[in-house]
């Protein structure tokens, strides 16, 4: 799912886990592939979800972070 929100330009917040799919190794070779399109919350951000949740808020309202997404997705899509 992450691959099809990036190519649409929409901003994504990863969250990895501990099971076998998702994990922090694999969200960040998935980020370099996709490019500067999400926010990466590592075990650093559950420490501090205020944090997190300031973070996430500073994405969504900065009309700059969407634009970079949309650029994002044209140059890595082709959208």
């Amino acid at each position: 799912a992450t691959e099809q929100l990036c190519a649409r330009g929409v901003p994504v917040a990863a969250v990895p886990g501990d099971g076998p799919q998702f994990t922090l190794r694999f969200a960040e070779a998935q980020q370099r592939l996709l490019g500067e399109w999400s926010l990466l919350f590592d075990e650093t951000f559950a420490l501090n979800p205020q944090h997190a949740g300031r973070a996430l808020a500073h994405a969504l309202s900065d009309p700059s972070h969407a634009d970079m997404c949309r650029r994002n997705a044209l140059a890595r899509s082709g959208a």
